[in-house]
């Protein structure tokens, strides 16, 4: 069986340069990237709620978030993980 390795680097600049500006805070339209991308689809993201928090992978953000809001919870705010992989290319554009 032959494994595949996700190259991280082909994340557009631009995307890294934009959660790094957020300190790593993702919007909607971020998470919806990801989502959209074979190297983003499973990255994991945490998930804040009023009354619990946790983490799922980007492709299913969306349809975990509209169950917490229909079960009458609230999200607080989606991000990376600390110690995410992806750490390692964003602190460097961090000003």
């Amino acid at each position: 069986m032959k494994t595949e390795t996700i190259h991280w680097t082909s994340l557009p600049l631009s995307f890294l340069q934009t959660v790094a500006d957020q300190h790593g805070f993702l919007t909607s339209a971020e998470v919806e990237f990801l989502a959209g991308r074979e190297e983003g689809r499973l990255v994991q993201v945490l998930v804040r709620c009023g009354a619990k928090r946790f983490v799922c992978a980007a492709q299913d953000a969306a349809s975990m978030i509209q169950a917490v809001e229909d079960g009458g919870d609230y999200v607080r705010d989606v991000s990376l993980p600390a110690g995410h992989t992806l750490w390692q290319f964003i602190e460097p554009l961090m000003k």
